[in-house]
């Protein structure tokens, strides 16, 4: 079969792998990193049903909320499982 489109095999763009738009999650992050875990929710929302990073940043701020990080919380996650 002969395909006339010229195949691009330049990598995505990160955005194209999410959901929702890369606006929408560095809003999210920024509100993270920002210990603003109630909005950060808000924009990760928007992407949950389709993107693993959306989803895991939800899983992680609603941690949060309910276990606030200490004070000197630079805004790295340590994973507890394997």
């Amino acid at each position: 079969m002969h395909n006339d489109k010229k195949e691009n095999n330049l990598p995505k763009k990160i955005g194209e792998y999410l959901a929702c738009d890369e606006k929408t999650i560095a809003q999210g992050l920024v509100y993270y990193r920002q210990r603003q875990f109630s909005k950060a929710l808000k924009y990760f929302n928007r992407g949950k049903t389709h993107d693993a990073p959306s989803r895991t940043f939800l899983e992680r701020c609603s941690h949060l909320l309910e276990n606030p990080p200490p004070k000197d919380w630079n805004g790295v996650w340590i994973s507890e499982h394997k």
